[in-house]
């Protein structure tokens, strides 16, 4: 019975948007021999978009991991039950997802360490027009950018909400610039593991990936190595009228006003966003 298994010692979750380096983060912080990331969790026995598991090169319902029986409230005990590994990074995003995990009790059975990494509006609303408007041709640069608001107002304004304690923040530019530096400061607020070079997530290959960045699964899928940098998308495409519309925006405003109620003297860096 799962309620009897053995429970892992450490968790992370990672809120987030998309395109905040979510999936890039959980395989640099489980690139050690005692931790894994599955990506986004929540996906678990649910039709999966990106349905091929790349540690078991199968369809996830082939999956060792795979359980459509699995009750939600169990999922780290049955992840660790059937991997072995004692800290699990779960890379879902959702605020609903962690939230009901809450309702359920999870915390109460594993050390739960949440950690919000944010790309700011900027380099996001980039990053929708470079998949909605320039790579899929399915909007209009404008209607990019206005989909990146409206999102970005509504994934964040729920990570405000959440029943936790504070929650450390990550930007996107200091994990793929500084990302050594980054790793070990989470290691140690989550009880995870460290070693050199855990940043080069490509070296390791025994991830039940579920979902996640098209790109980083193209890595593993392929056997890639690649060069961390940041992605400074938004100077080819956004003029300076354009930056200043973004971070001008009300919803973009309010968004970056609550993370300074909200998060503190942890984002001193909110002045030097760009």
């Amino acid at each position: 019975m799962l309620e009897n298994y053995i429970e892992p010692k450490n968790v992370i979750w990672v809120f987030g948007t998309s395109y905040c380096g979510s999936s890039m983060f959980g395989l640099m912080m489980s690139n050690h021999p005692d931790s894994v990331t599955i990506g986004d969790a929540c996906k678990l026995g649910q039709e999966i978009l990106h349905n091929e598991c790349l540690a078991c090169k199968s369809q996830v319902g082939d999956c060792i991991l795979y359980s459509p029986d699995m009750k939600r409230e169990n999922i780290y005990n049955h992840i660790y039950n059937v991997l072995g590994y004692n800290n699990i990074v779960d890379s879902s995003r959702e605020q609903n997802w962690y939230q009901s995990l809450i309702n359920k009790g999870v915390p109460d059975k594993h050390n739960i360490t949440p950690i919000f990494l944010y790309k700011d509006p900027v380099r996001y609303a980039a990053s929708y027009v470079k998949h909605w408007t320039v790579q899929t041709n399915n909007l209009s640069k404008k209607e990019s950018m206005n989909a990146a608001y409206d999102t970005f107002h509504r994934r964040i304004s729920k990570i405000f909400t959440i029943n936790i304690e504070p929650v450390p923040l990550v930007r996107y530019v200091d994990l793929v610039e500084y990302p050594d530096e980054i790793l070990r400061q989470v290691a140690f607020l989550s009880g995870f593991p460290y070693k050199e070079h855990m940043e080069d997530f490509w070296n390791n290959d025994h991830h039940h990936f579920i979902n996640g960045n098209p790109g980083i699964r193209n890595i593993l899928r392929n056997n890639l190595t690649t060069k961390l940098k940041v992605d400074n998308f938004y100077k080819e495409i956004f003029s300076d009228k354009e930056i200043e519309e973004i971070l001008e925006n009300e919803k973009v405003s309010e968004i970056l006003e609550g993370m300074v109620s909200n998060f503190g003297n942890s984002i001193e860096w909110y002045s030097e966003l760009i």
